[in-house]
């Protein structure tokens, strides 16, 4: 059986909770958020479980509806996009995972299957900071296979974000370390240089390390930072820096402030 609930969010000048009828009355849940996309869909771990289990059946069925999903999107201009319809792909150890987080002001989820496996891992957390997608693939290696029998047909999502860097270029460090903010987001960042190591600090996450892929170019490893990109003016002092996020592609700004 299948239930959908559907939540009237309030506006911004009412600020008033939405009114859930049921079948036993009318329940109030406050709703402290605007955002569409994020909190669109009110579920448990326990729904969210019952979407994979619906889900890895039309994968062993070779189901047309999950082949769209779990093929990469092609642009127009022959790029392919990290996703496929309405969905994550990517490799984790040789396992072609499909996924899809959420979040809210305060709360995060993710859901991901190991089709091959026949495994699906459903988070849900009341913490802005936790990376559920990281989490999920830890929880993952506690039941799949130490060796994948062969390579998965899912290719690594934006395997370019994370390119070899070339030990014949230093990078420059000249500059870097300090507090940069971005006015779009609200928030700012911190790189710090340690030695010939540099690493981002944001006041929710633990200090990251960044590996560098070029001159003024940096990958990370968490959700909220995939690439960082170092912008200079022509005197060669640095400006601000480029921080691409899991969903981003050119990145957001982040000005220099000191």
């Amino acid at each position: 059986m299948l239930c959908s609930l559907q939540i009237e969010r309030p506006s911004f000048e009412t600020k008033r909770s939405p009114n859930i009828p049921t079948g036993k009355g009318v329940i109030s849940l406050s709703f402290n958020s605007d955002v569409n996309g994020p909190s669109g869909a009110w579920m448990s771990a326990e729904d969210l479980g019952k979407w994979l289990i619906c889900l890895d059946r039309l994968a062993a069925q070779d189901d047309p509806s999950f082949a769209a999903m779990s093929s990469r999107v092609q642009l127009p201009d022959g790029r392919l996009l990290s996703s496929g319809e309405g969905i994550f792909l990517g490799v984790h150890n040789g396992y072609a995972e499909l996924f899809h987080d959420g979040g809210d002001s305060g709360y995060r989820s993710v859901a991901m299957l190991f089709p091959t496996q026949h495994l699906g891992i459903a988070l849900v957390a009341n913490s802005p900071a936790e990376d559920l997608v990281r989490l999920a693939e830890r929880t993952a290696d506690h039941f799949l296979p130490r060796r994948a029998g062969r390579t998965p047909p899912i290719q690594p999502a934006d395997s370019a974000v994370h390119a070899s860097y070339d030990s014949a270029v230093t990078p420059n460090l000249t500059g870097i370390q300090g507090v940069y903010r971005s006015e779009e987001l609200d928030t700012g960042y911190t790189l710090r240089v340690e030695e010939t190591h540099l690493f981002a600090e944001y006041i929710r996450n633990e200090p990251m390390q960044l590996t560098p892929s070029g001159v003024d170019t940096w990958t990370g490893d968490n959700w909220w930072c995939k690439s960082v990109v170092i912008e200079r003016s022509p005197d060669g002092t640095v400006s601000g820096l480029r921080m691409r996020g899991f969903r981003g592609q050119k990145g957001v700004l982040f000005q220099r402030l000191d």
